[in-house]
Formats: C-alpha cells, structure tokens, sequence
C-alpha cells in the first residue's frame, strides 16, 4: 500500500487579480501574503501535510479562511512529538525547516527535505534510498521503493 498526494486544492484564480482559492490550511505564508509561487512554497505545503500525517490532527485550523490564513502567518506550530511523543526529534527537526515561515530558512527542495528523512531512516536502521516514500505508521518509518 502507498498513499499518493495528487493536489493540495490551491489554484489562482484568472480574473480575480491574482486571487487565491483553495485549502488555505496548506498555504506558504508568502501565498498568504500574494507573493510569488515557488518550490519553497511546496516544501511548507509538503510539510504540513507530513505534519498532520504523523500527528492525525489538522495544524492550522479555524472556523474561517481569514482565522485559517492568520495562523498559517502567525500561529504557534508545535512540534510533532508534543502531540505523538513517540516521533524522533530528527522528524522535529525536519518539520521545523520545512515549516519555516522565512521561505530563505527553510529546505531549498522538497528533495533536500527527503535526504534528511532518509538520513534518519538509515540512522534509525531502516532501509533508505534516495526517492523512498516514507510510511510514518505507528510512529515508525519504512521505506518503500516506487517503481
């Protein structure tokens, strides 16, 4: 079994200057704040989907969309192990980058953010190759190879 992300649901929308629909809950605060899309922005989406990945709950939810964008730009984002105190402070770490709202502090690609995952999964004695899906089930990692 293998989960496969397709869409976060954020697209802009043609003819609304530049205006963003979509799950707000899984924007870059950059995209909060209208400036340019780029792969950073991916990797703070990846890493909010890895967040509630592990932990089962939603990071960054509000009764609206303006609550919703103000805590993607200004909320507290616990580390998972506060919430699941079984995940190693390597995933912490990891997240913490991922999820930096300074887009120049956090990982370059998505693909920088996957070799420190791999790092911990061989550290942790799991088997790790570069473009390995994690399986983060249970609060242990393991690693499966696409073909």
């Amino acid at each position: 079994d293998h989960v496969t992300l397709i869409d976060l649901g954020i697209a802009r929308t043609i003819g609304e200057a530049g205006a963003v629909r979509g799950t707000h809950a899984y924007m870059a605060p950059e995209q909060v704040r209208g400036e340019a899309w780029t792969e950073l922005t991916d990797v703070f989406a990846l890493g909010v989907v890895l967040w509630e990945a592990l932990t089962g709950r939603r990071l960054f939810r509000a009764d609206t969309e303006a609550e919703t964008l103000n805590l993607v730009l200004h909320g507290v984002v616990p580390a998972p192990s506060t919430v699941v105190p079984d995940i190693a402070p390597e995933i912490d770490a990891v997240l913490r980058k991922a999820l930096e709202r300074d887009p120049e502090r956090r990982y370059e690609t998505a693909r920088a953010m996957a070799r420190d995952l791999e790092q911990f999964l061989v550290k942790a004695g799991h088997s790790a190759q570069s473009g390995d899906v994690a399986d983060f089930g249970g609060g242990k990692m393991r690693a499966r190879r696409r073909q």
